[in-house]
């Protein structure tokens, strides 16, 4: 066996180490606690986590320059998404709205000026963008409109104007409904243009009674229930200009920080207002996902695991440590001045890369099983002379000048093996190697300075260990030690049979898979990506011009592992001479129109009260006349006399005071559904039917998303 030599530079520079300790102990002491307290502070003030999965790769490699570029021409951060689930499209129609409101009012104060100790308020979402309505595309928006929906809206217009002139000169629900009252009283009996729009108007005043009615019960300012309340047929086909999936059953809510380094700020954000908007409309799963959320749910999960990993696992090393040597004094001894070496190594990653991220993050479980060996040997060869008869100071002379030179060559290896980490192309391997390597380097200096001041402190010098138990483990490893060619062909069978399952080991590209399972980011991913009938992963192709991007488009979607092309491109280069035709037939319909301000009083509930119950009444008379010749008709009725009947008793529920708030909360419903309907009416006014659309026409959730900064 090859014995190491004590004439070595090595060996005579760690015996001149062991002599400096027995001889000076205070100074391995006293400056290594300074140090140690020193380097948690250091750590504590400048260390950071860095949730970019983009800082984990190199940035000269091909893709990612092709990536770098795409962001720095595409410099938005990543959507947050705000995913609503139920069976009931309308309280996810409800929820939708009500975050997003929401969404559009939060504040942030941010340093006016790097450096500065002056804030300024801005918005801490951009492009919040749940739904395609009039006012959010802007006076384009009906080029965005297929042709043969503008057909539709025409002619829905033409035949609804009437109505709908009737309809601008109502201020409140009380007017709204004695209009209705009115269509009523003035209809005939046979069928005409009236009756038929009365009868299709059903749907949509049950749909502004119901929500009237949860307006006064939900918290929150309502929302509209939506301009197509009165020309569609209810929730269902209003819930069709919003962001949807599964029919319905899933709304989304997207939006983004304004710059990268609000993110977290975001997410914790938007997490405060589901919660605030859950209590407003309860009974439905809400969760928020995206790029940034995952990104700081992972990170987060990420430190708690990690902690919790580091801690059990220097547990775990000290008991077994405990439990072989059959002695706390000296394991414990070593454990500590492990500990001062993860310390020691936490500011060096501090110093020398500044963060962790996602796979550094898992450096001190890893170093604890490494670098708890060096106390291992370093005692087990302590103990061994001491057996031999040699006084403390020799036992230690002696270990660190023939064990000491074992452990710094096996740590040495062990880090260079770390280090050549650091030649690899992936900046997250690379980062991991210089963090650990260099730690293992690190956790030397208290395991040869700090640990022998200890060993040679204490009460626990003298062996007293049970040497029947040594006998005993001892007759344990000869049973093996004896049969070398029995433990070689058991360990040849053992390695044929695993050999056979190397078919089985592949590599997993899907960074999904990657992801913690049970963090609600990645449940509410994954929902989406089972609702959705497309993957929700997606490569972007950037085109230098409108030319480019339609023949690349035509190109791609040729392709059989593309499902579709979301682009700009074909709405800015098609033939749109039809649709500015229709546009501005559509603008003549409604240019007479002029609405009168929204009543901002609160509702008079006794005079509504008074009007609903006229209104319950005309629905009973004609119930009596379509119940047997019409029963699909005669079901709608008798359903909206209760929706009249319902809000009639909620808002007139209770003691003075909650009739006060039932008036004040009814103000709110009307002024928003009034204000809706104005606005529209007014965008579909202002529409531009003189020119195509443009670049400059997009509104900028789509422009930011599809158009670059060149």
């Amino acid at each position: 066996m090859k014995v190491l030599s004590a004439d070595t530079l090595l060996a005579r520079s760690l015996g001149k180490l062991a002599t400096a300790v027995c001889r000076h102990p205070r100074w391995f002491v006293w400056p290594q606690i300074i140090l140690f307290f020193a380097c948690i502070a250091y750590t504590v003030a400048f260390l950071h986590f860095d949730t970019n999965r983009d800082d984990l790769v190199g940035a000269h490699k091909k893709y990612q320059e092709n990536y770098l570029r795409f962001e720095k021409e595409f410099p938005e951060p990543d959507d947050l998404v705000v995913v609503i689930q139920s069976e009931n499209p309308e309280k996810n129609r409800q929820f939708a709205e009500r975050i997003g409101a929401k969404l559009e009012a939060a504040q942030i104060q941010i340093p006016a000026a790097p450096g500065s100790r002056e804030t300024v308020s801005t918005n801490l979402f951009k492009d919040v963008f749940f739904k395609g309505d009039l006012a959010m595309m802007g006076s384009k928006a009906l080029l965005f409109v297929p042709e043969t929906d503008l057909t539709g809206l025409k002619d829905t217009l033409h035949d609804e104007m009437p109505f709908i002139r009737k309809f601008t000169q109502t201020t409140n629900l009380n007017s709204f409904f004695e209009l209705i009252n009115t269509e009523f009283r003035t209809a005939p009996r046979e069928t005409n243009a009236q009756t038929t729009a009365l009868i299709q108007a059903f749907p949509a005043l049950g749909r502004i009674i119901r929500q009237a009615t949860e307006s006064m019960i939900r918290p929150g300012t309502p929302p509209s229930p939506g301009v197509t309340a009165l020309f569609d047929a209810g929730a269902e086909a209003s819930a069709q200009s919003y962001i949807t999936f599964d029919h319905g059953r899933i709304f989304v809510v997207t939006t983004h920080a304004p710059l990268n380094d609000l993110n977290d700020d975001a997410v914790e954000r938007m997490r405060e207002l589901v919660k605030e908007t859950q209590a407003e409309v309860p009974g439905l799963n809400v969760g928020i996902t995206g790029e940034p959320v995952l990104d700081h749910d992972e990170m987060v999960q990420s430190q708690k695991d990690t902690t919790r990993a580091s801690v059990v696992a220097l547990i775990i090393c000290a008991l077994i440590f405990i439990y072989g040597y059959n002695e706390t004094g000296r394991p414990v001894k070593a454990t500590l001045c492990l500990v001062v070496g993860l310390a020691y190594t936490m500011a060096f990653a501090t110093l020398t890369v500044g963060h962790l991220n996602i796979l550094t993050i898992t450096f001190v479980p890893i170093l604890i099983g490494l670098a708890i060996d060096f106390g291992v040997h370093l005692v087990t060869r302590y103990e061994e002379e001491l057996r031999h008869g040699k006084t403390e100071e020799e036992a230690l002379k002696k270990a660190m000048m023939f064990t000491g030179q074992g452990i710094i060559i096996g740590a040495l290896t062990t880090a260079g093996a770390f280090l050549a980490m650091g030649l690899t192309d992936f900046k997250g391997i690379q980062e991991m190697g210089v963090i650990c390597g260099g730690g293992l380097i690190v956790c030397l200096i208290p395991m040869l300075t700090l640990l022998p001041v200890l060993l040679l402190r204490g009460r626990q010098n003298v062996i007293d260990h049970n040497h029947g138990d040594l006998e005993r483990r001892a007759r344990i490893e000869r049973i093996w030690l004896q049969r070398p060619i029995t433990v070689a062909v058991i360990i040849g069978v053992l390695s044929l049979l695993a050999a056979t399952q190397l078919h089985k080991v592949y590599f997993d590209y899907n960074l999904l898979d990657m992801q913690s399972a049970g963090l609600p980011a990645v449940v509410f991913e994954q929902k989406l990506i089972d609702s959705a009938d497309k993957s929700v992963l997606f490569g972007a192709v950037v085109a230098d011009s409108l030319k480019q991007a339609v023949q690349m488009e035509q190109q791609i979607k040729k392709l059989p592992t593309v499902a579709d092309v979301d682009s700009m491109a074909d709405y800015l280069s098609q033939n749109q001479t039809n649709k500015l035709k229709l546009i501005g037939q559509i603008k003549r319909e409604v240019a007479p129109l002029s609405f009168n301000s929204p009543d901002q009083r609160p509702v008079n509930l006794y005079a509504l009260s008074s009007t609903l119950y006229s209104l319950y009444g005309y629905l009973g008379a004609a119930l009596d006349e379509v119940r047997k010749d019409d029963p699909a008709l005669a079901r709608q009725m008798t359903s909206l006399r209760k929706d009249i009947n319902d809000l009639r008793i909620e808002m007139l529920r209770g003691d003075a005071t909650a009739v006060a708030e039932h008036s004040a909360k009814l103000a709110e419903f009307q002024q928003a559904l009034f204000a809706d309907i104005q606005h529209t009416f007014e965008t579909l006014q202002d529409q531009d039917d003189q020119a195509p659309l443009t670049v400059a026409d997009l509104p900028p959730a789509l422009r930011d998303r599809f158009i670059g900064v060149n």
